[in-house]
């Protein structure tokens, strides 16, 4: 397993730029605020591009994401994959293992916001993207 971010230190109201965390996909950072009991709030952009997929990953914590760029399909394990549109919504269990996947034409493109324990990093893969 490889973390895919190892710093969770805590900025409130700081946009942080983006970041690529695995190979073409991007996250770029808008905000990420304390939150009670050892946990932060992470909200980003996430942008993948077409005919790609994500690598299989965690992350400590709730995923819950709003499309607003192409279209996806978003595979957890032990669940059938789910297929999400522009103005549609998904959340994503703590500990989950899951990722996206791209058919094409358009890129994704993805408000996230996490609530995730901030002592561990964002996510962590688990094996090669398929």
């Amino acid at each position: 397993m490889r973390d895919l971010e190892t710093s969770n230190e805590p900025t409130v109201g700081t946009s942080a730029g983006a970041v690529h965390v695995q190979g073409n996909i991007k996250r770029t950072l808008l905000q990420k605020s304390e939150f009670p009991n050892g946990y932060v709030i992470n909200t980003s952009i996430i942008e993948v591009p077409a005919g790609t997929s994500a690598s299989p990953h965690t992350h400590p914590g709730i995923e819950t994401g709003y499309v607003i760029g192409g279209e996806f399909y978003l595979c957890v394990e032990g669940l059938p994959d789910q297929h999400h549109v522009i103005g549609s919504s998904y959340t994503v269990p703590a500990d989950a293992v899951h990722y996206a996947r791209v058919p094409g034409p358009d890129p994704l493109k993805v408000l996230c916001v996490f609530v995730v324990n901030d002592t561990m990093p964002l996510a962590t893969v688990e094996r090669a993207a398929p």
